[in-house]
Protein backbone atom coordinates (compact mmCIF):
# COMPACT_ATOMS: atom_id res chain seq x y z
CA UNK A 1 0.00 0.00 0.00
CA UNK A 2 2.68 2.37 1.12
CA UNK A 3 4.49 2.03 -2.35
CA UNK A 4 1.02 2.30 -4.58
CA UNK A 5 0.42 5.93 -2.66
CA UNK A 6 4.13 6.68 -3.82
CA UNK A 7 3.25 5.70 -6.62
CA UNK A 8 0.42 8.53 -6.59
CA UNK A 9 2.03 11.21 -4.55
CA UNK A 10 4.95 10.93 -7.36
CA UNK A 11 2.85 11.34 -10.42
CA UNK A 12 0.99 14.33 -8.12
CA UNK A 13 4.57 16.29 -7.76
CA UNK A 14 5.23 16.19 -11.53
CA UNK A 15 1.66 17.98 -11.53
CA UNK A 16 2.10 20.45 -9.03
CA UNK A 17 5.60 20.96 -10.38
CA UNK A 18 4.26 22.05 -13.28
CA UNK A 19 1.72 24.57 -11.87
CA UNK A 20 4.14 26.21 -10.20
CA UNK A 21 6.07 27.04 -12.96
CA UNK A 22 3.55 28.03 -15.02
CA UNK A 23 2.30 30.58 -12.59
CA UNK A 24 5.35 31.79 -12.27
CA UNK A 25 5.94 32.24 -16.14
CA UNK A 26 2.63 32.80 -17.07
CA UNK A 27 -0.34 34.99 -16.54
CA UNK A 28 -3.26 33.96 -14.82
CA UNK A 29 -6.33 35.31 -13.56
CA UNK A 30 -6.85 34.70 -9.73
CA UNK A 31 -9.98 32.90 -9.79
CA UNK A 32 -8.53 30.93 -12.45
CA UNK A 33 -5.49 29.37 -10.52
CA UNK A 34 -8.53 27.15 -8.11
CA UNK A 35 -9.58 25.71 -11.52
CA UNK A 36 -5.65 25.47 -12.64
CA UNK A 37 -5.11 23.34 -8.88
CA UNK A 38 -7.74 21.19 -9.28
CA UNK A 39 -6.97 19.72 -12.62
CA UNK A 40 -3.76 19.44 -11.48
CA UNK A 41 -4.52 17.05 -9.19
CA UNK A 42 -6.53 15.53 -12.00
CA UNK A 43 -3.56 15.20 -13.85
CA UNK A 44 -1.73 13.54 -11.40
CA UNK A 45 -4.63 10.85 -11.76
CA UNK A 46 -4.37 10.62 -15.08
CA UNK A 47 -0.49 9.51 -15.05
CA UNK A 48 -1.11 6.87 -12.27
CA UNK A 49 -4.29 5.16 -14.24
CA UNK A 50 -1.95 4.67 -17.29
CA UNK A 51 0.59 3.36 -15.24
CA UNK A 52 -2.22 1.02 -13.82
CA UNK A 53 -3.28 -0.07 -17.31
CA UNK A 54 0.25 -1.09 -18.50
CA UNK A 55 0.78 1.74 -21.22
CA UNK A 56 4.29 1.27 -22.17
CA UNK A 57 6.78 4.59 -21.30
CA UNK A 58 6.05 6.24 -24.99
CA UNK A 59 2.84 6.21 -24.70
CA UNK A 60 2.41 7.29 -21.37
CA UNK A 61 5.15 10.72 -21.87
CA UNK A 62 3.01 11.15 -25.28
CA UNK A 63 -0.03 11.73 -23.68
CA UNK A 64 0.89 13.21 -20.85
CA UNK A 65 2.98 15.73 -22.78
CA UNK A 66 -0.14 16.73 -24.80
CA UNK A 67 -2.07 16.74 -21.02
CA UNK A 68 0.86 19.32 -19.61
CA UNK A 69 0.27 21.43 -23.23
CA UNK A 70 -3.54 21.58 -23.44
CA UNK A 71 -3.82 22.30 -19.62
CA UNK A 72 -1.23 25.70 -19.99
CA UNK A 73 -3.79 26.14 -23.30
CA UNK A 74 -6.64 26.33 -21.40
CA UNK A 75 -5.58 28.11 -18.06
CA UNK A 76 -2.72 30.01 -19.31
CA UNK A 77 -2.37 33.10 -20.46
CA UNK A 78 0.48 33.85 -23.10
CA UNK A 79 1.23 34.04 -26.84
CA UNK A 80 1.45 30.82 -28.78
CA UNK A 81 5.12 30.46 -28.37
CA UNK A 82 5.20 30.96 -24.47
CA UNK A 83 2.90 28.24 -23.79
CA UNK A 84 4.00 25.49 -26.01
CA UNK A 85 7.81 26.49 -24.53
CA UNK A 86 7.02 26.06 -20.84
CA UNK A 87 4.26 23.39 -21.33
CA UNK A 88 6.62 21.26 -22.57
CA UNK A 89 9.85 22.29 -20.13
CA UNK A 90 8.90 20.21 -17.26
CA UNK A 91 8.69 17.36 -19.39
CA UNK A 92 12.36 17.59 -20.34
CA UNK A 93 12.96 17.95 -16.74
CA UNK A 94 11.13 14.78 -15.66
CA UNK A 95 13.31 13.16 -18.69
CA UNK A 96 16.47 14.06 -17.55
CA UNK A 97 15.62 13.12 -13.79
CA UNK A 98 14.39 10.30 -15.02
CA UNK A 99 16.78 9.29 -16.97
CA UNK A 100 19.60 10.11 -14.05
CA UNK A 101 17.78 8.75 -11.77
CA UNK A 102 17.68 4.88 -12.90
CA UNK A 103 21.05 4.80 -14.46
CA UNK A 104 22.23 5.83 -11.12
CA UNK A 105 20.05 2.94 -8.85
CA UNK A 106 21.00 0.39 -11.76
CA UNK A 107 24.55 -0.06 -11.20
CA UNK A 108 23.62 -1.03 -7.63
CA UNK A 109 20.33 -2.81 -7.71
CA UNK A 110 18.83 -5.85 -10.73
CA UNK A 111 16.75 -3.45 -13.12
CA UNK A 112 14.06 -5.89 -12.78
CA UNK A 113 13.61 -4.49 -8.93
CA UNK A 114 13.82 -0.81 -9.75
CA UNK A 115 10.11 -1.72 -12.19
CA UNK A 116 8.47 -3.82 -9.63
CA UNK A 117 7.11 -2.11 -6.33
CA UNK A 118 9.42 -2.75 -3.49
CA UNK A 119 12.26 -0.45 -1.18
CA UNK A 120 14.17 -0.30 -4.42
CA UNK A 121 11.89 1.31 -6.13
CA UNK A 122 10.96 3.69 -3.21
CA UNK A 123 13.79 5.29 -2.66
CA UNK A 124 14.73 5.68 -6.11
CA UNK A 125 10.98 7.51 -6.75
CA UNK A 126 12.22 9.66 -3.36
CA UNK A 127 15.53 10.64 -4.93
CA UNK A 128 13.78 11.32 -8.55
CA UNK A 129 10.97 13.39 -6.01
CA UNK A 130 13.70 15.20 -4.78
CA UNK A 131 15.82 15.82 -7.48
CA UNK A 132 13.17 17.33 -9.85
CA UNK A 133 12.82 20.28 -7.67
CA UNK A 134 15.98 22.33 -8.32
CA UNK A 135 15.93 21.24 -11.54
CA UNK A 136 12.33 22.94 -11.73
CA UNK A 137 13.20 26.04 -9.01
CA UNK A 138 16.18 27.07 -11.64
CA UNK A 139 13.83 26.78 -14.72
CA UNK A 140 11.35 28.86 -13.49
CA UNK A 141 14.49 31.65 -12.99
CA UNK A 142 14.88 31.44 -16.07
CA UNK A 143 14.63 35.15 -17.75
CA UNK A 144 13.64 35.33 -20.87
CA UNK A 145 14.28 39.11 -21.24
CA UNK A 146 18.31 38.14 -21.76
CA UNK A 147 16.91 36.22 -24.52
CA UNK A 148 15.12 36.45 -27.86
CA UNK A 149 12.67 33.17 -27.99
CA UNK A 150 11.74 32.36 -31.63
CA UNK A 151 8.78 30.20 -32.44
CA UNK A 152 11.12 27.57 -33.51
CA UNK A 153 13.53 26.71 -29.81
CA UNK A 154 9.32 26.15 -28.92
CA UNK A 155 9.36 23.61 -31.38
CA UNK A 156 12.57 21.94 -30.44
CA UNK A 157 11.77 21.51 -27.52
CA UNK A 158 9.04 19.68 -27.53
CA UNK A 159 10.52 17.53 -30.33
CA UNK A 160 13.33 16.74 -27.41
CA UNK A 161 10.53 15.70 -25.32
CA UNK A 162 9.70 13.56 -27.86
CA UNK A 163 12.98 12.13 -28.29
CA UNK A 164 14.09 11.65 -24.80
CA UNK A 165 10.87 9.69 -24.32
CA UNK A 166 11.89 7.21 -27.00
CA UNK A 167 15.34 7.01 -25.49
CA UNK A 168 14.01 6.48 -22.12
CA UNK A 169 11.72 3.66 -23.81
CA UNK A 170 14.72 1.98 -25.10
CA UNK A 171 16.84 2.52 -21.71
CA UNK A 172 13.68 0.57 -19.85
CA UNK A 173 13.11 -2.02 -22.51
CA UNK A 174 16.58 -3.81 -21.89
CA UNK A 175 15.48 -3.94 -17.94
CA UNK A 176 15.59 -7.52 -17.89
CA UNK A 177 19.15 -7.82 -18.94
CA UNK A 178 19.95 -5.16 -15.64
CA UNK A 179 21.95 -6.83 -13.14
CA UNK A 180 23.43 -4.50 -10.44
CA UNK A 181 27.13 -4.41 -11.77
CA UNK A 182 27.28 -5.73 -15.07
CA UNK A 183 28.59 -5.36 -18.00
CA UNK A 184 24.88 -4.66 -19.39
CA UNK A 185 24.13 -2.39 -16.67
CA UNK A 186 27.18 -0.27 -17.05
CA UNK A 187 26.10 0.41 -20.85
CA UNK A 188 22.35 1.35 -19.67
CA UNK A 189 24.23 3.64 -17.56
CA UNK A 190 26.62 4.80 -20.32
CA UNK A 191 23.46 5.61 -22.89
CA UNK A 192 21.55 6.83 -20.00
CA UNK A 193 23.68 9.91 -19.42
CA UNK A 194 24.30 10.03 -23.15
CA UNK A 195 20.85 10.94 -23.86
CA UNK A 196 20.94 13.42 -20.56
CA UNK A 197 24.38 15.13 -22.21
CA UNK A 198 22.77 15.34 -25.39
CA UNK A 199 19.09 17.03 -24.33
CA UNK A 200 21.19 19.55 -22.02
CA UNK A 201 23.96 19.94 -24.74
CA UNK A 202 21.38 20.95 -27.25
CA UNK A 203 19.34 23.24 -25.25
CA UNK A 204 22.96 25.16 -23.78
CA UNK A 205 23.16 25.58 -27.70
CA UNK A 206 19.45 27.03 -28.27
CA UNK A 207 19.98 29.05 -25.04
CA UNK A 208 23.10 30.74 -26.73
CA UNK A 209 21.43 31.15 -30.06
CA UNK A 210 18.50 32.68 -28.01
CA UNK A 211 21.22 35.17 -26.03
CA UNK A 212 22.98 36.17 -29.72
CA UNK A 213 19.50 36.74 -31.06
CA UNK A 214 19.16 39.42 -27.99
CA UNK A 215 22.98 41.06 -29.07
CA UNK A 216 21.96 41.32 -32.04
CA UNK A 217 18.60 42.80 -31.82
CA UNK A 218 20.18 45.27 -28.99
CA UNK A 219 22.97 46.31 -31.35
CA UNK A 220 19.96 47.19 -34.34
CA UNK A 221 18.11 48.79 -31.31
CA UNK A 222 20.46 51.25 -30.38
CA UNK A 223 21.67 52.17 -33.97
CA UNK A 224 17.83 52.82 -34.28
CA UNK A 225 18.09 54.92 -31.27
CA UNK A 226 21.00 56.72 -32.17
CA UNK A 227 18.99 57.56 -35.73
CA UNK A 228 16.15 59.20 -33.99
CA UNK A 229 18.19 60.77 -31.50
CA UNK A 230 20.49 62.56 -34.90
CA UNK A 231 17.20 63.46 -36.59
CA UNK A 232 15.15 65.29 -33.23
CA UNK A 233 18.63 66.92 -32.49
CA UNK A 234 18.95 68.57 -36.58
CA UNK A 235 15.21 69.14 -35.24
CA UNK A 236 16.13 71.09 -32.42
CA UNK A 237 19.15 73.07 -34.02
CA UNK A 238 16.49 74.24 -36.86
CA UNK A 239 13.84 75.41 -34.01
CA UNK A 240 16.29 77.08 -32.31
CA UNK A 241 17.51 79.26 -35.58
CA UNK A 242 13.98 79.83 -36.09
CA UNK A 243 13.87 81.01 -32.60
CA UNK A 244 16.47 83.43 -33.25
CA UNK A 245 15.44 84.75 -36.75
CA UNK A 246 11.89 85.63 -34.98
CA UNK A 247 13.77 87.00 -32.12
CA UNK A 248 16.07 89.12 -34.17
CA UNK A 249 13.24 90.53 -36.44
CA UNK A 250 10.55 90.72 -33.54
CA UNK A 251 10.61 95.16 -32.89
CA UNK A 252 10.49 94.89 -36.81
CA UNK A 253 7.15 92.73 -36.78
CA UNK A 254 5.74 94.53 -33.69
CA UNK A 255 6.25 97.85 -35.90
CA UNK A 256 4.56 96.62 -38.94
CA UNK A 257 1.66 95.06 -36.78
CA UNK A 258 0.95 98.57 -34.86
CA UNK A 259 0.62 99.98 -38.40
CA UNK A 260 -1.65 97.93 -39.53
CA UNK A 261 -3.79 98.53 -36.32
CA UNK A 262 -3.63 102.28 -36.40
CA UNK A 263 -4.58 102.22 -40.08
CA UNK A 264 -7.07 99.96 -39.26
CA UNK A 265 -5.92 98.12 -42.06
CA UNK A 266 -7.39 94.71 -40.38
CA UNK A 267 -7.62 92.57 -44.16
CA UNK A 268 -4.02 93.64 -44.52
CA UNK A 269 -3.14 92.78 -40.99
CA UNK A 270 -4.28 89.37 -41.63
CA UNK A 271 -2.60 88.52 -44.43
CA UNK A 272 0.81 89.63 -43.10
CA UNK A 273 0.22 87.19 -40.05
CA UNK A 274 -0.82 84.22 -42.38
CA UNK A 275 2.49 85.00 -44.12
CA UNK A 276 4.38 84.91 -40.87
CA UNK A 277 2.37 81.64 -39.82
CA UNK A 278 3.57 80.26 -43.37
CA UNK A 279 6.94 81.66 -42.80
CA UNK A 280 7.94 80.36 -39.22
CA UNK A 281 4.94 77.26 -38.69
CA UNK A 282 4.75 78.80 -35.42
CA UNK A 283 1.64 76.89 -35.10
CA UNK A 284 3.30 73.63 -35.24
CA UNK A 285 5.64 74.71 -31.98
CA UNK A 286 5.19 72.77 -29.18
CA UNK A 287 6.26 73.90 -25.41
CA UNK A 288 5.61 71.42 -22.93
CA UNK A 289 8.59 71.67 -20.79
CA UNK A 290 10.44 69.02 -21.89
CA UNK A 291 13.06 69.89 -24.73
CA UNK A 292 13.38 65.99 -26.33
CA UNK A 293 9.69 66.09 -26.25
CA UNK A 294 9.12 69.01 -27.33
CA UNK A 295 11.71 68.70 -30.40
CA UNK A 296 9.78 65.35 -31.74
CA UNK A 297 6.27 66.82 -31.40
CA UNK A 298 7.37 69.74 -33.16
CA UNK A 299 8.89 68.09 -35.84
CA UNK A 300 6.26 65.14 -36.91
CA UNK A 301 3.59 68.08 -36.57
CA UNK A 302 5.66 69.50 -39.59
CA UNK A 303 6.40 66.17 -40.96
CA UNK A 304 2.56 65.44 -40.82
CA UNK A 305 1.61 69.05 -42.62
CA UNK A 306 4.01 68.47 -45.09
CA UNK A 307 2.41 64.82 -45.96
CA UNK A 308 -0.94 66.15 -45.79
CA UNK A 309 -1.91 64.60 -42.54
CA UNK A 310 -3.92 66.09 -39.78
CA UNK A 311 -2.09 66.25 -36.76
CA UNK A 312 -2.78 67.16 -32.76
CA UNK A 313 -0.97 66.52 -29.91
CA UNK A 314 -3.30 67.29 -26.49
CA UNK A 315 -0.22 67.44 -24.17
CA UNK A 316 -1.28 68.19 -20.48
CA UNK A 317 1.56 67.21 -18.07
CA UNK A 318 2.52 68.44 -14.84
CA UNK A 319 5.31 65.81 -14.23
CA UNK A 320 7.63 63.14 -16.28
CA UNK A 321 8.40 59.79 -15.31
CA UNK A 322 11.68 58.91 -15.05
CA UNK A 323 12.68 58.68 -18.89
CA UNK A 324 16.10 59.62 -20.03
CA UNK A 325 16.34 61.98 -23.26
CA UNK A 326 17.37 59.07 -25.44
CA UNK A 327 14.58 56.50 -24.09
CA UNK A 328 11.97 59.66 -24.37
CA UNK A 329 13.00 59.63 -28.09
CA UNK A 330 12.82 56.20 -28.69
CA UNK A 331 9.42 55.99 -27.51
CA UNK A 332 7.79 59.00 -28.88
CA UNK A 333 10.02 59.01 -31.85
CA UNK A 334 9.50 55.40 -32.97
CA UNK A 335 5.05 55.60 -31.67
CA UNK A 336 4.64 58.90 -34.15
CA UNK A 337 6.51 57.22 -37.05
CA UNK A 338 4.86 53.77 -37.02
CA UNK A 339 1.65 56.49 -37.00
CA UNK A 340 2.97 58.38 -40.13
CA UNK A 341 4.45 55.12 -42.04
CA UNK A 342 0.76 53.56 -41.61
CA UNK A 343 -0.62 56.95 -43.55
CA UNK A 344 1.22 55.52 -46.76
CA UNK A 345 -1.35 52.83 -47.10
CA UNK A 346 -4.48 54.97 -45.94
CA UNK A 347 -6.95 56.14 -48.93
CA UNK A 348 -9.48 59.13 -47.99
CA UNK A 349 -8.76 60.86 -44.48
CA UNK A 350 -5.70 60.83 -42.61
CA UNK A 351 -4.48 61.64 -39.18
CA UNK A 352 -2.43 61.21 -36.28
CA UNK A 353 -3.98 62.18 -32.90
CA UNK A 354 -1.77 62.38 -29.74
CA UNK A 355 -3.00 62.61 -26.47
CA UNK A 356 -0.50 62.57 -23.62
CA UNK A 357 -1.76 63.64 -19.37
CA UNK A 358 -0.40 63.07 -15.91
CA UNK A 359 -3.31 61.34 -13.60
CA UNK A 360 -2.69 60.74 -10.21
CA UNK A 361 0.98 59.90 -10.52
CA UNK A 362 0.60 58.25 -13.51
CA UNK A 363 1.78 59.38 -17.31
CA UNK A 364 -0.53 58.02 -19.96
CA UNK A 365 0.02 58.44 -23.53
CA UNK A 366 -2.74 57.89 -26.32
CA UNK A 367 -2.05 57.49 -29.68
CA UNK A 368 -4.58 57.00 -32.40
CA UNK A 369 -4.37 57.42 -36.45
CA UNK A 370 -6.08 55.89 -39.75
CA UNK A 371 -5.47 52.88 -40.34
CA UNK A 372 -6.19 50.37 -44.17
CA UNK A 373 -6.96 47.98 -41.75
CA UNK A 374 -4.30 45.62 -42.79
CA UNK A 375 -2.50 44.27 -40.43
CA UNK A 376 0.05 40.78 -40.02
CA UNK A 377 0.80 38.85 -36.68
CA UNK A 378 3.40 36.61 -36.48
CA UNK A 379 3.29 34.55 -32.77
CA UNK A 380 0.25 36.57 -32.17
CA UNK A 381 2.27 39.77 -31.78
CA UNK A 382 1.92 43.03 -34.13
CA UNK A 383 4.82 42.91 -36.95
CA UNK A 384 6.15 45.07 -39.81
CA UNK A 385 4.12 44.52 -43.25
CA UNK A 386 7.30 46.24 -45.05
CA UNK A 387 8.78 43.13 -47.13
CA UNK A 388 12.17 43.80 -45.93
CA UNK A 389 10.55 42.27 -42.35
CA UNK A 390 15.12 42.20 -41.32
CA UNK A 391 15.31 45.82 -41.42
CA UNK A 392 11.92 46.92 -40.09
CA UNK A 393 9.71 46.32 -37.14
CA UNK A 394 12.45 47.04 -34.39
CA UNK A 395 10.08 49.93 -33.47
CA UNK A 396 7.29 48.35 -31.35
CA UNK A 397 10.43 46.29 -30.02
CA UNK A 398 12.08 49.44 -28.71
CA UNK A 399 8.87 50.31 -27.16
CA UNK A 400 8.28 47.43 -25.25
CA UNK A 401 11.93 46.99 -23.79
CA UNK A 402 11.63 50.68 -22.48
CA UNK A 403 8.15 50.10 -21.09
CA UNK A 404 9.02 46.89 -19.19
CA UNK A 405 12.11 48.38 -18.00
CA UNK A 406 9.96 51.19 -15.77
CA UNK A 407 7.20 48.76 -15.18
CA UNK A 408 4.45 50.03 -17.38
CA UNK A 409 1.76 49.45 -19.47
CA UNK A 410 1.60 48.90 -23.56
CA UNK A 411 -1.18 48.13 -25.15
CA UNK A 412 -2.34 48.21 -29.09
CA UNK A 413 -5.46 48.04 -30.60
CA UNK A 414 -6.20 47.30 -34.04
CA UNK A 415 -9.35 47.90 -36.15
CA UNK A 416 -10.61 47.97 -39.08
CA UNK A 417 -10.05 51.78 -39.45
CA UNK A 418 -8.14 53.56 -37.10
CA UNK A 419 -5.26 52.21 -34.82
CA UNK A 420 -4.33 52.39 -31.53
CA UNK A 421 -1.56 52.53 -28.78
CA UNK A 422 -2.12 53.11 -25.21
CA UNK A 423 0.47 52.85 -22.36
CA UNK A 424 0.58 53.97 -18.97
CA UNK A 425 4.05 54.93 -17.27
CA UNK A 426 4.29 55.40 -13.16
CA UNK A 427 5.74 58.79 -12.78
CA UNK A 428 7.20 57.21 -9.04
CA UNK A 429 8.51 54.28 -10.59
CA UNK A 430 12.41 53.96 -10.95
CA UNK A 431 13.68 51.62 -13.88
CA UNK A 432 14.47 47.72 -13.62
CA UNK A 433 17.49 46.56 -12.25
Amino acid sequence: MLFEITEIIVNIHEALLLYLLLVRKLKIDKYTRILALLFTLIMGGITTVLKKLGVNVVAVFAITLFVHEAYTFIFFKGNFRERVLWGASVMLVLLITNSITYASFVLLQPGENLLSYGWARFFMLISYMVLNVPLVVGLSRFREKDRVMPLYISLITVALCVVGGLALYILLGMTDVFTAGNAAAIKGVSLAFVIVTLIITILVLLDGICRSLKKQLNAQMQVAAMKNRAEHEQHIIAMAQTFREIKHDYANHISVITAFVKKGDMEGLSRYLEDYNDKYDVDYFYATGNVALDSILTSKALECRHKGIEFTAQVHITDMPPLSDMELTCLFGNLLDNAIEAQESVEGEKYVRLEIVTRNRQFIVRLTNSSSGRYEFDDESLVTIKQDKLSHGFGLKMIREIVEKYNGIFELHPESDCFRAELLLRIADKPKS
